[in-house]
C-alpha cells in the first residue's frame, strides 16, 4: 500500500508539471504572436527603432518555442528596419539569415520575398548586377507561386530598378503593368509606391501635371494606411516638383513636413535628403542664412551616421580582442598543463630524457626558421606596400602640380575680367570684357575637364566605352569648338576628309585627343596661320592629322612633349599627356615630326579593330 500511494503521489506531480509547462508554452505562443503584432504596427507607421527591439524579441521567443517560420519573420522584419534607416549592409546581413531558414522550410513564398529585399537593397547600394539578378529571381519564383500581389510587388520593384538605371520607359512600363493588369490583387502599399514612383518618371520626362496627379494618389494611398515614411517619401518628391515648377513656397511646406516626419521616425536617409532640399531651395531665393543651416544639419546627420557606424565597429573589435585575448588565456592553460604532465613524465621515464631534448632543439630550430619565413614575408609585403605608395604618392604629386599651373592662369583672367566688370572703366567695352569673360571661363572649364578625365583614369579597372564614331561629325565638333580661339588670333581653322566614314572607338577619348592637338597647334601658331585638320580611313588603320604653320618644335624636345617632363611652369602641358594616355588606351600611336620650310604635323593612328584595352562599358 505504501509502494503504490508513492506510485500515486509521483503521476499527480508528474501531471501537473506537464500542466505547468503546457501552459507555458501557451503562454510564450501567445506572447510571440502579440509581439509580431506590435513589430509590425510599428514598422507600419515608420517607427522602425520600436520595431526593430519588438522584432528581437520575437526572434528570441520564436527560437525558444522552435517555431521557424516566425523566426524567419523575425528576421525579415529585423532586415526591413534596418534597410529602412539606411543601414543596408546589417540589413542584408539579416536577409540572408532569414533566407536560410525558409530554404530548410521549402517556403517559396517566403524565399521569394526575401530574394526581392535582397535586390531592393542591392538595387539601393548601386550593386545593379546582383540587384537584376535576385529581382529577377524573385519574380521567377512568385510566378511559379501563382500569388498575384507578390507578383505586382516584384514588378513595382523591377521598375524602380530601371527608374535607378534612368530606363524611363522600361520603368513606366513596369509601373503601369501593376496599376492595371495586377490593380485588383496588388496590395495597397504597392498600389501607393507605384503611383509614387509614376510620378517620379513623369517628373523626369517633364510631365509636371501628370506627375502632380500621381503623387496626389500616392499621398492620400499612403495617408490612408498610416505610413509615415511612405507619406514623408511622397511629400519629398512633391517638393522636388514644385522647386522645379518654381513654386518655392509650396515646396518649402511639403519638405517642411517631409523633415518633420523623419524627425518623428527617425529616418536618417529622409532627413539626409530632406536637409540638402532645403539648403538647395533657400538657396534659389538667395536666403543663404538658412541655406548654410540646413546644409549645417545635413553634416551633422552624416556625422551621426559615420559615428554610429564607427561605434558598431569599435564594438565589434573589442569583441575579437576580447576573444583573442580568452583564446590566449586557453592556450597557455593548456601549455602549463602539457608542461606538468611532462614533469611528471620525466620522472617515470627517465629513459627518454635524450630524446626528448633532441626533440626539443629540432623544435625550437623550426620556430627560429618559422619566425625568420615569416619575418622575410612580412619585409616583402612591406616592401610592396612603399612600393604602391611610392607611386600613390607620386601620382599625387603630379596632379597637385598640375593643378597648380594649369588652373591658375584661366581663373586669374576670369578674376580680372570679372573685376573690371566691377569697377566700369572708362574705357572699358561690355561687349568685349564680356567675350573676354566667357573665353577665360571656357579655358577655365576645358582645363577642368583635363584634369577630373585624367585624375578618372588613374583609377584601377577605367576602361574605354566603345561606339561607332562619325568621322566627319567629329571633326566638324573639334572645328566648331576650336573656331573661336582661332578666330581671336586670325588663324584659319579647317577639316579635311575625303569621304565619311564611321569607326569604333571612345567617343570622349577622341574629342580629347583632337580638341587638346588642335588647341596645341593654335596656340603656338603665328598671327595669320593656317591649322588643318584631317581624317583618313585605310585597310587596317584610320588616322588623324593636326597641322600647323607655326616655328615648329626644337628637335632636342620632340620626344619629350607628351612626357611628365615636357610640362612647364609657364604653359599646359596635361592637354598633351592626355593626348597620349588615352592614345595608348586605344592602342594607337603618335608620330610628331616638323614639316619644311616651317610648321608641324602631330599624327595619331589607331587599329581599323573594335579591340582596345578593357571592354566598353
Amino acid at each position: 500500500m505504501k509502494g503504490r500511494f508513492l506510485y500515486i503521489c509521483l503521476f499527480f506531480v508528474l501531471s501537473y508539471s506537464n500542466a505547468l509547462i503546457a501552459q507555458d508554452a501557451v503562454v510564450d505562443t501567445a506572447l510571440l504572436t502579440t509581439t509580431l503584432k506590435k513589430a509590425g504596427t510599428f514598422r507600419s507607421s515608420g517607427t522602425f527603432d520600436s520595431a526593430m527591439s519588438y522584432y528581437m524579441k520575437s526572434y528570441s521567443l520564436a527560437r525558444t518555442l522552435h517555431d521557424t517560420l516566425r523566426a524567419g519573420n523575425s528576421l525579415i522584419g529585423i532586415g526591413i528596419s534596418y534597410d529602412k534607416t539606411g543601414n543596408y549592409q546589417k540589413a542584408l546581413e539579416y536577409y540572408f539569415q532569414a533566407l536560410k531558414v525558409y530554404d530548410t522550410l521549402h517556403n517559396q513564398v517566403k524565399i521569394g520575398g526575401t530574394l526581392k529585399n535582397i535586390g531592393n537593397t542591392y538595387r539601393v547600394l548601386e550593386d545593379y548586377p546582383k540587384a537584376e539578378k535576385f529581382l529577377s529571381e524573385a519574380l521567377q519564383i512568385q510566378e511559379s507561386v501563382g500569388d498575384s500581389a507578390r507578383i505586382a510587388t516584384v514588378i513595382n520593384d523591377l521598375g524602380n530598378y530601371y527608374l535607378d538605371r534612368k530606363d524611363y520607359q522600361k520603368a513606366y512600363s513596369k509601373y503601369s503593368q501593376v496599376l492595371t493588369s495586377y490593380r485588383t490583387h496588388a496590395d495597397a502599399d504597392v498600389l501607393a509606391f507605384a503611383h509614387n514612383n509614376i510620378g517620379i518618371v513623369y517628373s523626369e520626362l517633364k510631365s509636371y501635371s501628370k506627375s502632380s496627379r500621381h503623387y496626389d494618389t500616392s499621398l492620400q494611398l499612403m495617408q490612408s494606411r498610416n505610413d509615415s515614411y511612405g507619406t514623408a517619401l511622397v511629400l519629398g518628391n512633391m517638393a522636388d516638383l514644385q522647386y522645379k515648377l518654381g513654386n518655392y513656397s509650396l515646396s518649402l511646406k511639403y519638405q517642411g513636413e517631409n523633415i518633420r516626419i523623419g524627425k518623428i521616425i527617425h529616418s536618417d536617409d529622409l532627413l539626409l535628403s530632406g536637409y540638402g532640399n532645403m539648403s538647395r531651395i533657400y538657396k534659389q531665393l538667395g536666403n543663404y542664412t538658412e541655406a548654410f543651416h540646413y546644409q549645417d544639419e545635413m553634416m551633422k546627420i552624416k556625422d551621426s551616421i559615420y559615428k554610429k557606424e564607427a561605434a558598431k565597429s569599435y564594438a565589434e573589435m573589442e569583441a575579437k580582442y576580447q576573444n583573442e585575448v580568452n583564446q590566449k588565456e586557453n592556450a597557455l592553460l593548456q601549455q602549463r598543463n602539457e608542461i606538468m604532465n611532462f614533469q611528471l613524465s620525466i620522472a617515470e621515464r627517465t629513459r627518454y630524457f635524450l630524446f626528448a631534448v633532441i626533440s626539443l632543439i629540432v623544435l625550437l630550430a623550426g620556430l627560429i626558421y618559422r619566425a625568420y619565413r615569416t619575418k622575410k614575408k612580412t619585409s616583402e609585403t612591406l616592401h610592396t606596400y612603399n612600393l604602391k605608395l611610392n607611386e600613390a604618392n607620386q601620382s599625387k604629386a603630379k596632379l597637385l602640380s598640375i593643378i597648380s599651373h594649369d588652373l591658375r592662369s584661366p581663373i586669374s583672367s576670369l578674376f580680372h575680367y570679372l573685376q573690371l566688370q566691377k569697377l566700369k572703366e572708362p574705357l572699358y567695352q561690355q561687349g568685349a570684357a564680356d567675350q573676354k569673360v566667357i573665353n577665360a571661363a571656357d579655358h577655365l572649364l576645358e582645363v577642368m575637364e583635363d584634369v577630373l578625365i585624367w585624375s578618372k583614369s588613374q583609377m584601377e579597372k577605367f576602361e574605354p566605352n566603345l561606339e561607332m564614331v562619325s568621322a566627319g561629325e567629329l571633326l566638324e565638333e573639334i572645328t566648331e569648338l576650336n573656331k573661336p580661339f582661332a578666330e581671336n588670333k586670325n588663324i584659319k581653322l579647317e577639316s579635311r576628309i575625303d569621304h565619311n566614314f564611321e569607326f569604333c572607338t571612345d567617343l570622349n577619348f577622341m574629342k580629347i585627343i583632337l580638341r587638346n592637338l588642335a588647341g596645341n597647334a593654335i596656340k603656338f601658331t603665328p598671327a595669320g596661320g593656317s591649322v588643318i585638320i584631317t581624317a583618313e580611313k585605310g585597310i587596317e588603320e584610320f588616322r588623324f592629322s593636326v597641322q600647323d604653320n607655326g616655328p615648329g618644335i626644337p628637335e632636342s624636345q620632340i620626344n619629350s612633349v607628351f612626357e611628365w617632363n615636357g610640362i612647364r611652369s609657364d604653359s599646359s602641358g596635361l592637354g598633351l599627356r592626355l593626348v597620349k594616355e588615352f592614345t595608348e588606351k586605344l592602342n594607337g600611336v603618335i608620330i610628331v615630326q616638323n614639316l619644311q620650310p616651317r610648321g608641324t604635323e602631330i599624327l595619331v593612328k589607331f587599329p581599323n579593330e573594335t579591340s582596345v584595352q578593357g571592354k566598353g562599358q
